[in-house]
C-alpha cells in the first residue's frame, strides 16, 4: 500500500519574530492550551491534506510554477485574539495577519497550478482566507469550567512586519506530544 504524507504550504517566520511571538505564552499561564512551540510557528497558506508520495514531485512543480511570476512582499502582524471570532467558546488564540491582496494572489495561483496537475484528493478548501498564525488550541473543556471573570482578555495589538521571500512546502506529523514539521521544499520569490 503506497504511504501517504500530510502536507501543507506556508510561510515560515524570521527567528526574531518566532521569538517575539512565543513570549506572548508565557502571558498566560492560566489558559487551558497547548501552546504552539518557537519553531511550530508559521502562516499556512493553505492545508493539502493526505498526500501520495507519488504526487509529491507534481506538487513541488506546480508550486515553482506559480511562484516564478511572484514577487517578494512585505507581511504584517497586527493582533492577538481568540478564534474563531464571535465563538463563546473559542478553539484557538492567534495572531490575526492583515488581508494582503499579494497573499491571496499567491495562494489562488498556487491552488490553480496544484489543480491543473490533478493530483487525487486535492481540492481547495471552499471558506475565506483569513491569514493567522496559530499561537494555541485551546482546550475546550476546561475553558468551558473556567468562570467568565477569569478568563483573560487577550486581544491586543501585536504588530510586526517582514519580508516574505519564500513559500514552503512542508509535511506535518502527528505525535502524541503535538505536530512535528519539516520543511521539504522551499520556493523563492523573485
Amino acid at each position: 500500500m503506497e504511504k501517504k504524507r500530510r502536507l501543507f504550504v506556508a510561510i515560515n517566520l524570521p527567528e526574531k519574530i518566532r521569538k517575539e511571538i512565543a513570549s506572548f505564552q508565557d502571558r498566560y499561564p492560566e489558559i487551558p492550551a497547548r501552546w504552539t512551540s518557537k519553531e511550530n510557528l508559521h502562516l499556512t497558506i493553505f492545508f493539502a491534506g493526505m498526500v501520495f508520495e507519488e504526487n509529491i514531485e507534481k506538487i513541488k512543480e506546480a508550486i515553482e510554477k506559480a511562484v516564478e511570476k511572484s514577487a517578494s512582499f512585505d507581511f504584517a502582524g497586527e493582533k492577538i485574539a481568540y478564534a474563531p471570532p464571535g465563538t463563546k467558546v473559542p478553539n484557538m488564540i492567534w495572531l490575526v495577519l492583515e488581508k494582503s491582496k499579494t497573499l491571496s494572489n499567491l495562494k489562488e495561483e498556487i491552488e490553480s497550478q496544484i489543480l491543473k496537475t490533478k493530483v487525487e484528493n486535492f481540492r481547495i478548501e471552499g471558506r475565506e482566507f483569513s491569514p493567522h498564525i496559530t499561537l494555541a488550541r485551546i482546550r475546550r473543556w476546561e475553558f468551558q469550567k473556567m468562570e467568565p471573570e477569569e478568563i483573560p482578555t487577550v486581544d491586543q495589538k501585536f504588530f510586526f512586519k517582514f519580508r516574505v521571500k519564500s513559500v514552503e512546502l512542508m509535511e506535518s506529523t502527528l505525535k502524541r506530544e503535538g505536530a512535528e514539521y519539516a520543511v521539504l521544499e522551499s520556493f523563492p520569490l523573485r
